[in-house]
């Protein structure tokens, strides 16, 4: 351990920052919510004598600028995870749940957690586990997104894996 260390409220007066509270001069009770300036030294409203200086500015003089055009190029984002077995998309990504139902919601997500349990082979053999997964094609967050019923898409590997696991479960148990 190093004996030379020292704290910012060790630091010489002229070091420190105004901003920094010292606890042991004022107790924690004392600070507040308050964010007015504690000094009447505030900057000048720079912006209030530029605006009278200009006077008043027409609505065409505003049409009439002549802007530069500017292009924005939306980039995909790179975010990506891997496979969400358990995902309620409805709930999780987009917050719709069964309106008149708030209270037992848990149990409900718990029976889709149960309901998916046995569908396990499928979706790991149509999406391994350790493949990447994109959010494009689902709708952004914050904006609306209608209801839709989410199903698993039809898979062939997924069918052969999920029967081969059933089968071998009833030929493991006599």
């Amino acid at each position: 351990m190093l004996s030379n260390t020292r704290s910012p409220s060790d630091a010489a007066p002229e070091q420190q920052s105004p901003f920094l509270i010292d606890f042991r001069q004022r107790p924690i009770t004392q600070v507040t919510t308050n964010i007015l300036p504690r000094s009447p030294n505030v900057p000048s409203d720079v912006a209030q004598a530029r605006l009278q200086e200009l006077g008043d500015i027409s609505y065409e003089s505003v049409l009439m600028r002549h802007w530069m055009g500017t292009r924005y190029c939306w980039d995909a984002p790179v975010l990506h995870n891997q496979p969400l077995y358990f995902e309620e998309v409805n709930l999780e990504r987009y917050g719709y749940g069964p309106r008149y139902l708030r209270a037992v919601q848990p149990v409900l997500s718990g029976a889709h957690f149960f309901a998916t349990v046995p569908t396990l082979p499928y979706q790991m053999a149509m999406g391994p586990p350790h493949r990447s997964e994109y959010a494009l094609g689902h709708y952004r967050p914050g904006s609306p997104a209608p209801y839709r019923i989410q199903y698993p898409p039809l898979s062939i590997p997924g069918s052969l894996a999920e029967a081969g696991v059933i089968v071998g479960l009833i030929a493991l148990i006599p």
